[in-house]
């Protein structure tokens, strides 16, 4: 089913880790991205803490992402905002203020739970796809809502 939006995982899932920028799986993601017509993509990763790490990875990483896939990469979502949606949507304060830390957040939900928060809070219908290293190949539907969320693994893609 063709996405709406794309977003990508960091480490592990195009590149090696925030660090090493040495990119990974780049023939499954570009095959993915060509086959759908895919021109813009979205980064969702546990690698971005804080807004510094949103500037570091535009820094370091982004024109070498979208220049080897072909695409535009349009929003980095840092994990305060992850946090945020969770607690909007659910109404669970998960709030560094409230003595809960990002890695006890991160345990707690994983990459799956996160991502469903963030796009259900967001209430725009549509298809949303998460490429990951992290997650099931799972497709949730949330009909009342209109919308669709997939999860591809990305060591599961054919490449």
């Amino acid at each position: 089913m063709k996405p709406d939006e794309l977003y990508l995982d960091l480490e592990e899932t195009i590149i090696k880790s925030f660090y090493d920028g040495t990119l990974t799986n780049v023939a499954k993601i570009k095959r993915y991205i060509d086959w759908w017509g895919i021109k813009k993509v979205s980064i969702f990763s546990f690698a971005i803490h804080y807004d510094k790490d949103v500037q570091v990875f535009w820094d370091r990483h982004a024109k070498n992402i979208e220049n080897v896939l072909g695409v535009q990469i349009r929003d980095v979502i840092p994990i305060p905002l992850m946090m945020k949606a969770d607690r909007e949507y659910t109404g669970l304060v998960f709030d560094p203020d409230n003595g809960i830390e990002v890695t006890d957040w991160i345990n707690t939900r994983g990459k799956t739970d996160a991502f469903r928060y963030w796009i259900l809070d967001q209430k725009i219908p549509g298809v949303f796809t998460l490429i990951d290293d992290v997650v099931p190949m799972l497709d949730m539907v949330y009909h009342t809502e209109g919308i669709h969320i997939h999860y591809l693994n990305v060591d599961k893609m054919i490449g």
